[in-house]
C-alpha cells in the first residue's frame, strides 16, 4: 500500500483527468470496505452521471488548486521529500515519540493550570515546575547520594543563568518571527484587496463592454471568458 499522501495525489490527479468520477464516487482514498451510510449521507453524496461543461470545469480548476495546495502541505511526505523513505537511524530514533496527542495535550493542560493559579509567574518558572514533576526529579534526588546531591544542585545553579540567557535569545527570535509572519499577512492581505479591485474593474469594464447578460446563450457565450 502506497502512503496516504501519494495515494491523495493520485486520486486528485485521476479526478482532474476524469471530473465525472468525483460525481459517480467511484473514487476512494482508503482501500478497503466502506462503513454503510446513513440516508442523509446517502441522499447528499448520491452518485450524479450528468456533468455540464461549467461544473466540469469547476471540478478541474478544484482538483489542480487541491492538489497543488496538497503538495506543498506534504511534501516531506512525498517523493523526494525527508519523510519519505525514512533512514533506519530515523525509524530509531523516532521510536519513542507517541503516536497521538494526547500526552502533549496533558502538558498543555498542566500548563494553562499553572498559569492560572500563578498568573504573574513567568513561563520559564512554570516549564520548569512541571519538567521537575513530570520528569519525577525528586525521587531520582532520593535515590542518589548526599554528595552526588549536592554536586547535582550546585551544577543545575550554575547552569541556571545559561538557561535563562539561552531562553531570553528564544524569546527574542519568537518574537521576531511573530512580526515577520505579521507583516507577511498584511502584505498578502493587501495583494488580495487588490486583486479583488482590479477583478471588480474588470468585471465593471466588461459589463460596460459586453452589457448585461440577459439570455442563456449570452452567458454560455462569456462565461469561458472570465472561467480562463
Amino acid at each position: 500500500m502506497e502512503p496516504i499522501f501519494q495515494l491523495l495525489i493520485q486520486i486528485l490527479e485521476t479526478a482532474y483527468e476524469n471530473p465525472p468520477f468525483l460525481l459517480q464516487n467511484t473514487l476512494q482514498l482508503l482501500p478497503g470496505p466502506t462503513l454503510p451510510l446513513d440516508p442523509v449521507t446517502e441522499i447528499l453524496f448520491k452518485p450524479s452521471f450528468s456533468l455540464d461543461a461549467a461544473t466540469e470545469s469547476f471540478l478541474k480548476r478544484f482538483c489542480i488548486k487541491l492538489m497543488e495546495k496538497s503538495k506543498s502541505l506534504f511534501k516531506d511526505f512525498l517523493p523526494s521529500g525527508k519523510f519519505f523513505e525514512p533512514s533506519d537511524n530515523s525509524m530509531e530514533s523516532t521510536k519513542s515519540c507517541p503516536s497521538n496527542n494526547i500526552s502533549v495535550e496533558r502538558v498543555f493542560g498542566q500548563l494553562d493550570a499553572e498559569l492560572k493559579r500563578a498568573p504573574h509567574c513567568s513561563l520559564r518558572t512554570v516549564e520548569s515546575k512541571l519538567l521537575y514533576k513530570n520528569n519525577k526529579t525528586a525521587e531520582w534526588l532520593k535515590e542518589k547520594k548526599e554528595s552526588e546531591k549536592g554536586e547535582i544542585i550546585n551544577e543545575a545553579g550554575r547552569n541556571n543563568s545559561k538557561f535563562i540567557n539561552f531562553s531570553k535569545l528564544k524569546q527574542k527570535k519568537l518574537h521576531e518571527n511573530r512580526l515577520k509572519i505579521i507583516e507577511e499577512r498584511k502584505k498578502t492581505k493587501t495583494k488580495r484587496e487588490e486583486k479583488k479591485r482590479l477583478t471588480k474593474c474588470k468585471m465593471l469594464k466588461d459589463l460596460e463592454t459586453i452589457g448585461i447578460w440577459k439570455n442563456q446563450k449570452i452567458i454560455e457565450e462569456n462565461i469561458g471568458k472570465f472561467l480562463n
